[in-house]
């Protein structure tokens, strides 16, 4: 499955030193310099790589480092000194400061701690204290997948982070913090509008948007602002408090799926496509059940498969007159459905079924260590259900069921099918 990213590319940051525990045994007495620092290196820990130093914090002294990304990443920092004195830099290859914390000015708290996303490239880090006395101090500095996370900087129209619709993102508003005065960022957006349609604002409060032309539309004061768009670029600025946030733009094609539907995402990134369609009445009827003739035609326009020329399949009850023939014709010569003498086109599609479609369409591999109750392994959809929840495409149930004979809703055909072709839409594990 292809991942999306917004400027940012899921993977692994593989440094340029071997992934060892990084100066975790002792203080760190090397004397380094903005020009000269110390690289960091990293060991895996689980889904992060994890890298810790001691040091020893003096005024007049600054203790550096260095990270050098080959990927992508989100990176957590975190410096406990024991004492409320410690300041902490953070620069890119150019020395642009990209992050300023502290935990000076009369605060109790002794550690600091601050989060980004950071594109591939060199990084170098300043720790200091603040006052004319030893400080010792651990740092630790974490690398995690940033999918769909900010990317600084991203303080002005120029740098806006391109997002996508339908898509949760995560972000972060960093207090920029001297001895002098206080500064909090801004961070922009921005994003396409397709088509003249009603789009969601899932956003915290005091939010601008912005038209192609940078100029003010509206301010986005509370969750799910709906709104008509016509088509164009647009800027969203964010400047409300400091820490984590997240925001999304959905846009609505169906009347009868607003904004707080569960499977809204889902149904919009497959309407943008043209895979799935509505009725004339601009709605989308999501608890509908699906058939079988509409899955194939909705699988046949994802994988873009010729639907023209393809040997007759044997189906009695699907011939070259019937409005999903070249869908049918075309899923059986890819190998994606079996040939037979019924294809029930008209009949709703059941889960076991859609298992089976899905797999094979997308060539999915990959077994689960989870067995539903419901599907014994004499079940003839057992490897085919066991594929999906093996990729996180399925959990089933609370009650640990899968109800393989259970129709599929239009709803839950569309979740299945984002599910596989795009990541953004796995459920949480």
């Amino acid at each position: 499955m292809k991942k999306l990213f917004i400027g940012l590319v899921a993977g692994a940051a593989i440094l340029s030193q071997p992934l060892v525990p990084a100066f975790a045994e002792g203080t760190n007495e090397i004397e380094t310099t903005l020009d000269s620092p110390k690289i960091l290196t990293f060991e895996q820990k689980g889904n992060i790589e994890l890298a810790s130093v001691d040091g020893i914090g003096m005024v007049d002294k600054d203790d550096y480092y260095k990270i050098v990304l080959n990927e992508n990443k989100k990176i957590k920092f975190s410096v406990d000194s024991n004492e409320s004195v410690m300041i902490f830099d953070l620069m890119d290859q150019s020395k642009n400061k990209l992050l300023r914390t502290h935990n000076d000015g009369g605060y109790s708290f002794t550690n600091i701690s601050d989060e980004i996303a950071l594109p591939k490239g060199e990084y170098t880090i300043r720790v200091t204290a603040n006052y004319s006395r030893n400080v010792p101090y651990k740092m630790t500095v974490e690398l995690s997948d940033p999918v769909y996370y900010e990317l600084e900087s991203n303080g002005d129209f120029k740098s806006a982070n391109p997002i996508s619709l339908n898509t949760r993102y995560h972000a972060n508003i960093h207090q920029v913090r001297t001895i002098a005065d206080n500064f909090v960022e801004r961070d922009f957006y921005k994003f396409d509008v397709p088509v003249t349609g009603t789009y969601s604002f899932n956003i915290k409060g005091s939010t601008m948007l912005y038209d192609q032309a940078q100029n003010f539309v509206e301010r986005l004061e509370s969750w799910d602002n709906t709104i008509t768009l016509t088509p164009g670029t647009y800027y969203l600025e964010m400047s409300y408090g400091i820490g984590p946030y997240f925001f999304e733009v959905n846009a609505l094609p169906f009347k009868d799926v607003d904004s707080k539907h569960w499977a809204v995402k889902e149904i919009a990134f497959l309407s943008d496509r043209g895979i799935i369609k509505g009725y004339q009445d601009e709605s989308f009827k999501p608890n509908a059940t699906v058939t079988r003739a509409q899955a194939a035609t909705m699988i046949a326009r994802a994988l873009g498969l010729d639907t023209l020329n393809h040997p007759a399949p044997s189906f009695k009850d699907v011939l070259k007159n019937h409005w999903a023939y070249g869908a049918v014709a075309a899923l059986v010569a890819e190998g994606i459905y079996p040939n037979g003498q019924q294809f029930n086109p008209n009949v709703p599609l059941k889960r076991d079924d859609m298992a089976r479609m899905l797999v094979n369409a997308y060539q999915l591999k990959g077994t689960s260590t989870n067995e539903f109750i419901d599907v014994p392994s004499r079940h003839w959809a057992h490897n085919y259900i066991s594929v999906l929840a093996g990729n996180n495409i399925t959990t089933g149930y609370n009650d640990n069921t899968f109800k393989p004979s259970n129709p599929v809703t239009r709803a839950q055909f569309s979740s299945f099918m984002a599910r596989v072709m795009d990541e953004r839409y796995l459920p949480a594990e």
